[in-house]
């Protein structure tokens, strides 16, 4: 599978499967209000990081991969462990 191929399927299953974890991650790593995000969506996806907007947004939002990742294999249980810290908080 190209990196496209595997960047587009990991992208389309986050955003049918996981819309409320996206939510979380733009109010924890963004500090954008809960209560105004509506169908959060994943725009883009990349070692550094993933890029997401929702319904309304005047602008996407960066939320970044600390440290890098090393290849989109190793994203799985990076975006797990994120989501479980923004559910946290």
């Amino acid at each position: 599978m190209t990196l496209d191929a595997t960047k587009n399927r990991i992208m389309n299953h986050m955003n049918k499967d996981h819309s409320d974890s996206l939510a979380d991650y733009l109010a924890h790593y963004c500090g954008v209000n809960h209560s105004i995000i509506s169908n959060a969506s994943m725009t883009d996806l990349s070692d550094e990081g993933m890029t997401i907007t929702y319904d309304g947004a005047d602008k996407s939002y960066f939320v970044p991969f600390t440290p890098p990742l090393v290849n989109l294999e190793g994203l799985r249980p990076r975006v797990i462990a994120m989501a479980n810290e923004a559910k946290q908080k």
